[in-house]
């Protein structure tokens, strides 16, 4: 089941992370704010039903991946973190 959902994610990955973008470049940074506390939320609830697995199937588990990687481009953008090169 999770390889049939990651398949169907994989073939509308561009146009899903895209759509995401555009809705969040939309927003004002309160409405960033309070995405970025459901995200928060989400994002231990998964770790906590997944832990390791994440990273070991990262491909199962992009569209999770997508929305993390998403967070930390708008905290970027509202100024909370800045982008750093090891």
């Amino acid at each position: 089941m999770a390889d049939a959902r990651a398949a169907s994610y994989s073939a509308r990955r561009n146009g899903a992370v895209i759509a995401l973008q555009v809705r969040l470049g939309k927003m004002g940074e309160r409405q960033l704010r309070r995405w970025f506390r459901r995200v928060l939320a989400y994002a231990a609830a998964y770790r906590q039903e997944w832990g390791h697995v994440v990273i070991e199937n990262g491909h199962r588990h992009q569209l999770y991946l997508d929305r993390v990687n998403e967070y930390w481009s708008q905290r970027q953008r509202v100024g909370d973190v800045t982008k750093r090169v090891a």
